[in-house]
């Protein structure tokens, strides 16, 4: 009974979702870029670690202007290359000017997983001169010299926006099936990114089983954590009731439960039992803070706050094990 009243929770998050964000004035049928970090500096080996971060920042700010990026997990990847073509240096006034002459190129592609190759959808190039005191200056100038406003630059974007939509309308079928894969494989993490990777503008049925997913999913890697730090729980409690238990013990039992999500249902009202055990011996500050934890999640606004959390942080964790980093819209 408990895990079908998180379900209806999360289903009604789930399928709201759009509402909300439509009313923040947040753009739900944005198709999710983002910048791989590992592979920008994979193709530009040739910059310094800051000339990349510089370039990272600076195709961020592109997307961001575009307005096509927004938090969850996406299939396309926005890979930009930076080509130094010639660098001179005109010593003919009172100092050295290093010139760099570069090209810029940005291409987005479709994300490999294994089962076939990834696809270039798009690309861009453009010319770009930098000049400064150094040779690194002038590359870092050449950088800055192409503007996240550019009309050309972000013409692309908006172009690529409409590529991308294209391929869900045609394909998002099998981006489900990617989703339905990880989930048997008990990679609930990348079934989860799946899932939101898929926008409101693909086709309805497709989005709808995709939202519909997601809340069953969420909820088997919920309780796959709980099992995990249940573990944890039982031998704190334990230790707790000695009364010769080392300080802050008690602080730690209360650390561990409020990471767990009463999506993870049975598990989660099991953790509750085992903590009623030690409740009674809590000073006025932990009773305050589990009381104030208990109320949290009796309420269902605040476990749908709770979960769109946990999605952000799913959605993080497992894009630090896979490189790309997550743009937000602005």
């Amino acid at each position: 009974m408990r895990m079908k009243k998180i379900l209806v929770i999360m289903s009604c998050w789930c399928c709201s979702n759009i509402t909300t964000q439509a009313q923040s004035g947040a753009d739900y049928s944005a198709i999710k870029l983002y910048l791989d970090y590992s592979r920008v500096g994979y193709v530009n080996k040739d910059l310094s670690p800051a000339l990349q971060n510089r370039l990272c920042t600076k195709i961020t700010g592109l997307i961001n202007q575009a307005g096509i990026a927004e938090i969850g997990y996406s299939t396309f990847v926005v890979v930009p290359r930076f080509d130094i073509l010639n660098t001179s240096v005109d010593e003919s006034g009172m100092a050295r000017v290093f010139m760099t002459e570069a090209e810029l190129s940005i291409t987005i592609e479709r994300r490999s997983y294994g089962t076939g190759n990834g696809a270039v959808y798009a690309s861009v190039s453009k010319r770009i001169i930098g000049s400064g005191m150094s040779k690194e200056e002038s590359q870092a100038n050449a950088i800055n010299g192409f503007s996240p406003s550019d009309k050309e630059l972000v013409s692309f974007m908006e172009q690529s926006k409409a590529k991308i939509t294209a391929y869900f309308q045609a394909h998002c079928h099998e981006v489900l099936a990617e989703a339905r894969q990880a989930y048997a494989m008990n990679d609930y993490g990348r079934s989860i990114a799946l899932y939101f990777s898929i926008p409101s503008n693909a086709p309805s049925q497709c989005y709808r089983e995709a939202t519909a997913a997601c809340k069953v999913v969420y909820s088997k890697y919920m309780e796959d954590e709980c099992n995990k730090k249940l573990i944890g729980l039982k031998a704190l409690v334990a230790r707790a009731l000695d009364d010769n238990a080392p300080a802050g013990t008690y602080e730690e039992a209360i650390k561990l439960i409020r990471d767990l999500d009463p999506a993870s249902g049975d598990c989660y009202e099991e953790a509750k039992m085992v903590i009623t055990k030690i409740e009674n011996r809590f000073d006025e500050k932990q009773k305050r803070e589990w009381e104030m934890k208990k109320k949290q999640l009796s309420d269902a606004t605040e476990i749908q706050k709770g979960a769109i959390k946990a999605m952000a942080r799913i959605n993080s964790s497992y894009q630090q094990s896979s490189s790309p980093t997550v743009i937000i819209a602005k």
